[in-house]
């Protein structure tokens, strides 16, 4: 039998939705303290193994931008493209298995407070690196 090692997933998305999204900042947590509009964070909150292979991560993804509106409108974006992630293809070589994510909500940053954004949690799936 095959075990393998879980993955950066916050690295991993970072670098595969920067290829559907060039225009916008990606990061994985921590966001910087002088993050700017028209960025996003990628936080792992959990997850656990869904075969020998493969694991799935609980996401908590931030979408920071000028207006609420904006903020919604990216969140919204990153959203659609994160349930889509199964049926893309990444230059990295990644397969992303599964992918829920719920919608988002305003959720104002307290450590940022001019900057608005909007939050919302997702679970992606995918073949880990390596062999144990």
């Amino acid at each position: 039998m095959q075990i393998v090692d879980p993955i950066d997933i916050e690295d991993a998305l970072r670098s595969d939705m920067a290829e559907l999204l060039p225009d916008i900042a990606f990061h994985a947590t921590p966001a910087p303290n002088d993050i700017e509009a028209d960025s996003v964070a990628f936080m792992a909150v959990g997850g656990g193994a869904a075969s020998p292979v493969s694991h799935e991560y609980d996401l908590g993804i931030d979408a920071w931008a000028e207006t609420p509106g904006k903020a919604m409108a990216l969140a919204l974006r990153v959203q659609g493209l994160v349930s889509s992630l199964p049926v893309r293809t990444f230059s990295s070589g990644r397969d992303y298995k599964t992918a829920t994510a719920n919608l988002p909500y305003n959720n104002p940053d307290p450590n940022r407070p001019l900057i608005p954004r909007c939050s919302f949690s997702a679970t992606v799936g995918l073949r880990g690196k390596g062999n144990i």
